[in-house]
């Protein structure tokens, strides 16, 4: 008996963990703000040529998820990058998001969903659109991507 009361103990208590400490609204408008602003600007730096702009809110140890598979690090996504949209001879186009919503998961983590569309892409090339989602993280340096879905 002792040792069924035991168990029961053990199963029970990683519900009794604290939880994490709630964002309070300003917090919560002003991550927002930032993630949102920090998108503008790497879709400034992309519409401008420039690669390392574009990418410089993901985090080194970030993940992507696309149409080629999974790709891990900062290093991984930027070859990426520069064998399609960025490579000689292709015409990158003009990025825009559009239905950007971020959800504060707490003071430090965040997850923003959105649409990509990128336009002007060349002769006979269709826009590109699709949805993405995106894990972030509060560091030292700002937010970053950890995580980037786009399909």
């Amino acid at each position: 008996m002792k040792r069924l009361a035991f168990l029961l103990l053990l199963a029970a208590a990683p519900g009794c963990a604290p939880a994490a400490p709630a964002a309070s609204p300003a917090a919560v408008t002003q991550g927002s703000s930032a993630i949102v602003s920090m998108l503008e600007t790497s879709t400034e730096g992309w519409n401008r040529g420039e690669l390392d702009a574009f990418l410089l809110p993901y985090a080194e140890d970030a993940t992507f998820v696309g149409s080629r598979g999974l790709l891990r690090g900062k290093p991984a996504i930027r070859a990426q990058y520069l064998s399609s949209y960025f490579g000689p001879g292709r015409v990158r186009g003009t990025l825009n998001f559009r239905d950007v919503e971020v959800r504060m998961l707490g003071p430090r983590n965040a997850l923003a969903v959105g649409r990509y569309i990128v336009t002007e892409r060349g002769p006979g090339q269709a826009d590109a659109t699709g949805l993405f989602s995106l894990a972030l993280e509060r560091r030292p340096e700002g937010w970053r991507i950890i995580h980037d879905h786009s399909s």
